[in-house]
């Protein structure tokens, strides 16, 4: 689920220019200096794990198998069992517009953004909307606990709370512990990931600065997986999506590459994964997905925006806008609309239908609500600060 404030160069920088190395990168750089793409493609990772948590609301849980073997209704609703790799999608973006803003204001001569700056404009982002849908899991499932329809049992992890649970959620610790990560909202879950991941960027961005990302993304993802292996928890989890996300981001800005391979690379990694199915999230499917994101996120930051480039359609770009809140914000709002749903006495094919429906329209009406009243004044926020600084 990302959720950087990105935004692109909002001018011709000369210093910038001056790193591509052929007329056609140029042309890129004049013709997409903000890459809509990016808030397109977070948009639509919001869209799949909101569809599969409705979705995923109707009993009985979908089956753990390939897409060969998988029953015919499964097939049906293949692509929005998706989440989990959409959220890796999520992470991957925000190591690349982080690292891409970052990069953008030194090659501009405003040097580097101070600590203070940094976990300002951070805070700003992330915390107020995550507070709400936080607030608001609690008041679903402590204040309306007894109307709800139970969903299927995979996603019956928001309760019971445990004052552990309540208390590593408002510290966005609740990763570290099986028992609290996925109580009161489950999808913040990755939230708590990409606030720990926040917090080793400067490291990143300071040395990715001085002697470019790559030696600086192996040692920090080396760092976290030595850390893992001698700790009793798994902090900093998604590490590798991150620091990748941050080299792609200075690749980007220097390089061309033919963008017909890398769609096909991206074709066809997309494919493997896609035979490899939804439950398949060791390190061969990490892997193949990896390659299929960072292939995709090359070749659209070189592809103008309009009708060949999915992710910039007006669409794609109102989800990116709304795509946190929607993220945030969709679970407790599927739960009470499950209430609903879940008690009409509907059969199993007719019900999902019905729940896609109202889940999904209440839940973009939710995150429209969440967006302007609290996400839209957060950015507000987040600009003013990077105003200061400038």
């Amino acid at each position: 689920m990302t959720i950087d404030g990105w935004r692109g160069p909002t001018r011709r920088n000369d210093a910038e220019v001056s790193l591509t190395t052929t007329p056609a990168r140029r042309r890129t750089l004049d013709n997409a200096e903000r890459m809509a793409f990016v808030d397109g493609l977070r948009g639509i990772a919001a869209l799949v794990v909101a569809v599969g948590h409705i979705i995923g609301m109707v009993p009985p849980d979908h089956p753990a198998t390939t897409f060969v073997r998988a029953a015919w209704r499964e097939r049906l609703i293949w692509p929005w069992l998706f989440g989990g790799q959409a959220v890796w999608l999520f992470i991957m973006l925000s190591g690349f517009a982080l690292y891409w803003s970052e990069e953008r204001r030194v090659l501009a001569g405003r040097g580097a953004t101070s600590l203070r700056v940094y976990a300002a404009r951070r805070c700003w982002r992330i915390l107020p909307t995550y507070y709400v849908a936080l607030g608001l899991g609690l008041i679903v499932i402590a204040g309306l606990g007894p109307y709800l329809a139970p969903p299927s049992a995979s996603l019956r992890t928001f309760a019971p709370v445990t004052p552990g649970g309540l208390a590593s959620h408002l510290t966005l610790i609740h990763n570290l512990d099986p028992s609290w990560i996925h109580q009161i909202n489950p999808p913040l879950w990755s939230i708590a990931v990409e606030a720990q991941l926040y917090l080793l960027f400067p490291a990143l961005a300071w040395a990715g600065m001085r002697w470019r990302p790559y030696l600086p993304a192996v040692v920090l993802v080396a760092g976290v997986t030595a850390l893992g292996m001698v700790s009793p928890v798994r902090p900093v989890g998604l590490a590798a999506w991150f620091a990748v996300g941050a080299v792609l981001a200075h690749v980007a800005r220097r390089h061309t590459m033919p963008r017909r391979a890398l769609l096909l690379a991206a074709g066809a990694a997309g494919a493997a994964g896609w035979y490899l199915g939804p439950a398949a999230t060791g390190q061969l499917a990490q892997a193949v997905w990896l390659v299929a994101f960072a292939a995709l996120l090359l070749a659209l930051s070189q592809t103008p925006a309009g009708r060949w480039n999915g992710a910039t359609w007006p669409v794609s770009t109102w989800l990116g806008k709304v795509s946190y809140s929607l993220y945030a914000v969709h679970f407790p709002v599927a739960l009470l609309v499950w209430a609903g749903v879940g008690h009409l006495g509907l059969s199993t094919p007719a019900v999902v239908p019905v729940m896609l429906t109202c889940g999904l329209t209440a839940s973009l009406a939710g995150a429209w609500v969440c967006y302007r009243l609290v996400e839209a004044p957060s950015l507000a926020r987040v600009r003013a600060v990077a105003r200061t600084s400038q």
